[in-house]
């Protein structure tokens, strides 16, 4: 999640306008970024903001849940990361991160508003199976290929199909201004204030990965010691912050 005052920052570069009232429909209204991978919720969403402010409105809307997506995006690549933290080409690790984070935004499963865009559910699913791969991610990835595929299906019939085509052009030409302005964006999520909450989950994610294979987790209990765990969390910790302190030098700081 990233912070409404970033949102509004990032929605006058791209869409040259900012409504706080749309952050607080997708937010709070519709059930907390479920707009992004329900259509049905979408299309309240779509209505709702097409006829209270229009085309720069729907942009900023669109808008909204590629930034909240790319900030869960950014904390997944640092978990990953920091997992294989010895293993990092350190001469090469802001185009990896960059690159990496790019490319799993604007392919996103888990974002209705790229299956719209590609117009193609099988892109999707090849997305799906590279960036959730794994016996572990098996009930993740049937859980959404179910959803991606219900969506598509009920993109074709009215009264989506028409939203369908309008969203089509506002992605489309969103996407162009996102890659445009790609690595100030990052840069302003990265030092969003809400972002530490995200990174903390991130955090977790990596620390339960880790001690799986080390421990060898069984029905939830740990099969080591206090000491050894809490060593593994103080480790992680330290590692990613200082991963953070080392992705963020990649970027310089936008003028505005």
């Amino acid at each position: 999640m990233v912070s409404w005052s970033s949102h509004r920052i990032i929605g006058q570069v791209i869409c040259g306008t900012y409504y706080i009232n749309i952050d607080k429909l997708i937010d709070d209204a519709f059930g907390h970024d479920s707009s992004r991978y329900d259509i049905e919720k979408l299309y309240k969403l779509y209505k709702t903001v097409k006829q209270r402010y229009g085309e720069q409105g729907l942009c900023y809307a669109v808008l909204h849940h590629y930034i909240d997506r790319l900030s869960d995006i950014i904390a997944s690549e640092f978990s990953n990361m920091v997992q294989h933290i010895n293993s990092i080409d350190k001469s090469r690790i802001c185009e990896i991160f960059i690159e990496d984070i790019r490319n799993r935004l604007l392919l996103d499963p888990k974002n209705i508003f790229n299956l719209i865009n590609v117009g193609d559910p099988r892109r999707l699913f090849n997305a799906l199976y590279r960036f959730y791969s794994g016996k572990r991610k098996r009930r993740t990835r049937s859980t959404w290929e179910d959803i991606i595929l219900s969506n598509f299906e009920k993109m074709k019939r009215e009264p989506y199909n028409n939203m369908v085509q309008e969203l089509k052009d506002v992605v489309n030409t969103l996407v162009i201004k996102l890659e445009r302005n790609f690595n100030n964006i990052v840069y302003l999520v990265l030092t969003d204030k809400e972002f530490e909450t995200t990174l903390k989950r991130a955090l977790h994610a990596a620390f339960m990965k880790i001690t799986s294979v080390t421990y060898r987790i069984a029905w939830g209990t740990y099969m080591g010691s206090e000491e050894e765990i809490e060593k593994i969390k103080s480790e992680l910790s330290r590692n990613i912050e200082e991963l953070v302190k080392t992705i963020l030098q990649c970027f310089s700081k936008p003028n505005y």
